[in-house]
């Protein structure tokens, strides 16, 4: 995901996903928490993912599948 750090927004794109399958985007803090959880729909190339309501801070978004996680650490800057 890029760019890494970012302010507002940022554009999530997907390579490759099996339109067979259901995906989950998971978006926690370090803690554990959930921030955000939002079902990706078939065929679905990319989200604009708002952080506004977020303060700054560093995020984990997970890419989940069936028992495949794909993990990145994002930083959100201070508003």
């Amino acid at each position: 995901m890029f760019p890494n750090p970012f302010n507002f927004t940022t554009r999530i794109e997907f390579f490759g996903l099996n339109q067979k399958d259901k995906y989950v985007l998971l978006v926690t803090d370090l803690a554990g928490k959930t921030i955000n959880k939002l079902e990706l729909v078939n065929n679905l190339q990319s989200i604009l993912y708002d952080s506004s309501q977020l303060s700054g801070g560093i995020y984990l978004f997970n890419l989940i599948c069936n028992s495949t996680v794909l993990k990145s650490m994002q930083v959100i800057n201070e508003k």
